[in-house]
């Protein structure tokens, strides 16, 4: 299950030390220049989520890097001693792109020495890295990021580096079906989850990520992603009649901040549009994006 979650490694890294530290983790990927053997090498999404927890205690998020197309992801975290932590890696493109053979390193500089132990991805449920994943997409969002498209129910676009999520937060009681059309003004724009035009359905009280796009570096440049949807609500819904399932557009149980972004929306419009401002995106490729915590 957790390959549905696009998992770029078959392994997760668990992270001990004895001493307080300041850590600099990092995926990298070999540079393109170093594989002239292979003139179709491209580099894939890598994003990373730093979870961490006391002695038998739950999993958390201690820090993440969600980001598109880049050769390099990183997070600056501080370390304390009396936690464990778990560095998981995530890739959407990989699969399509390279049949999730990706080769990277991961490194770990830190002041103080620090334990590294290679573990299983079944070491934590999916669906846990899945409910992680929403809550810190869902972190510090703007108002015009949040639509309000039926009474207890809302679309959010998210925008992290090279690319958008879209999540789609259902707190009635019915089906609420949505139909997504994004305009990809240049073919560096590529849907990862979902499609350019489709309608998804998102069962009450849950919350589903129904597309993801992201820009590989490889065309022109573009600063806007135009969109528009259309919503209703489904009365009665039977599981065979589900439209457009995506990778890791598995439904979760509504968490706090969905509820509150849902309820506390007042009006709300079946029909909008809008354009997502991309222009933070022309960067370097080789640079990487980092949050400290």
């Amino acid at each position: 299950r957790l390959r549905s979650l696009g998992l770029l490694a078959e392994s997760m890294t668990m992270i001990s030390t004895d001493h307080n530290t300041w850590a600099y983790l990092s995926f990298i990927q070999p540079k393109k220049r170093s594989r002239t053997n292979d003139a179709r090498y491209w580099y894939t999404d890598t994003s990373m989520i730093l979870l961490s927890r006391s002695i038998d205690g739950e999993w958390t998020c201690a820090a993440s890097c969600v980001q598109g197309v880049q050769r390099i992801c990183q997070l600056e975290v501080f370390l304390e001693s009396n936690k464990e932590y778990c560095c998981v890696p995530l890739s959407l493109s990989s699969e399509k792109r390279h049949g999730n053979k990706v080769k990277f390193q991961f490194v770990c500089y830190s002041a103080q020495k620090t334990c590294l132990k290679s573990v299983s991805v079944a070491t934590i449920p999916s669906q846990d890295i899945l409910s992680i994943l929403h809550k810190e997409l869902l972190k510090d969002l703007s108002s015009n990021c949040v639509h309000s498209v039926a009474d207890g129910g809302v679309i959010v676009h998210v925008t992290k580096p090279r690319c958008v999520y879209f999540v789609v937060i259902n707190a009635s009681k019915t089906y609420l079906s949505v139909k997504l059309h994004l305009a990809l003004m240049e073919k560096s724009l590529r849907v990862q989850v979902g499609n350019q035009e489709g309608t998804y359905d998102v069962a009450p009280f849950s919350q589903q990520i129904i597309s993801v796009v992201q820009m590989d570096g490889t065309g022109a440049w573009t600063d806007g992603l135009p969109f528009s949807f259309i919503s209703h609500s489904i009365p009665s819904f039977l599981p065979h009649e589900r439209r457009n399932p995506s990778q890791i557009s598995h439904g979760i149980e509504l968490t706090i901040k969905g509820e509150c972004l849902a309820v506390e929306k007042g009006c709300w419009s079946p029909r909008g549009d809008g354009i997502i401002d991309l222009s933070t995106w022309n960067m370097v490729l080789g640079t990487s994006n980092q949050r400290k915590t």
